[in-house]
């Protein structure tokens, strides 16, 4: 049984963004991006077992959940201005950021910021670690603008949704369903617009230059389908990204979770509640 949290919304440069939150009276704060074309549900699992001392914050971006959904830019300055708003809005310090696949890309870029003085980072099968070249990233964008979300009643999102775990069970349909009854009465256009805009801004912010001084855990799922990109980087392997993020996170803990796909936060919850534990400790 997962927990009951408190929502509210705050405005962010007049965007509305929708919060869901569980007070822990304690000094410390997380704040749970997630990643494209999901909400803030899929992060109850993992919040509900995590047991930290903490307070606990999931945010829908803006396009997803209960967030305002505009024509909006949604390129770097425009994630790292939402998330950096959001904590001001909230006046929240001693902050942990966690994010999962481009979440985890966002939550890098506002460390790499240094607004906000990130304390540490968890970053579950995170996006940011794979070089597009120009014509991979154009193949990228126009196969997200091609994609028909929508037809047979949202029945590509919610393929794409199962192909993320490596054993989809009964409990992680139910977050599924919960997140593609969100997406039902968004429109076709906005949506379309914020899904290819979201992409360019994966494939044109790579973290491969940068150099982040900020305490990292780092999880990834050995039977993840989504990174890296099968299609378009065929013998690129976890093991490379891996070795990449050795060089980038200067104080890092990489995990390797067995039998695990993309959503790894959902499929393996407890074990990477479990390595958030005892990286918070630490």
């Amino acid at each position: 049984m997962f927990l009951q949290f408190q929502s509210k919304e705050v405005f962010v440069n007049d965007i509305k963004i929708h919060v869901e939150f569980k007070s822990n009276q304690s000094s410390k704060n997380i704040l749970f991006i997630h990643g494209l074309s999901n909400s803030s549900l899929v992060w109850h699992p993992l919040v509900s077992d995590l047991n930290a001392d903490a307070n606990y914050y999931m945010i829908d971006l803006p396009g997803c959940g209960q967030s305002q959904a505009r024509m909006y830019d949604y390129d770097k300055a425009f994630y790292i201005n939402i998330i950096e708003g959001v904590c001001k809005s909230l006046d929240l310090q001693n902050i942990i950021l966690v994010g999962h696949s481009m979440g985890g890309q966002i939550a890098t870029h506002v460390a790499l910021n240094e607004e906000l003085g990130i304390k540490k980072l968890v970053l579950l099968s995170s996006a940011g670690f794979e070089q597009y070249h120009f014509h991979e990233r154009k193949m990228f964008e126009f196969a997200g603008v091609g994609m028909d979300f929508f037809k047979g009643g949202h029945s590509y999102l919610s393929q794409v949704l199962h192909q993320s775990f490596y054993n989809l069970t009964n409990e992680n349909k139910e977050v599924l369903d919960k997140i593609l009854m969100q997406f039902r009465n968004v429109d076709p256009q906005t949506y379309q617009h914020m899904l290819s805009q979201s992409i360019k801004y994966m494939c044109e912010n790579d973290l491969l230059e940068a150099t982040c001084k900020v305490p990292t855990l780092l999880v990834f799922g050995k039977n993840d389908e989504m990174i890296p990109n099968r299609m378009l980087h065929p013998f690129l392997t976890l093991k490379h990204i891996a070795e990449d993020c050795a060089k980038i996170f200067q104080t890092n803990k990489l995990e390797m979770l067995e039998q695990c796909g993309h959503f790894i936060h959902v499929e393996k919850y407890k074990e990477v509640a479990n390595l958030m534990r005892l990286f918070l400790l630490s």
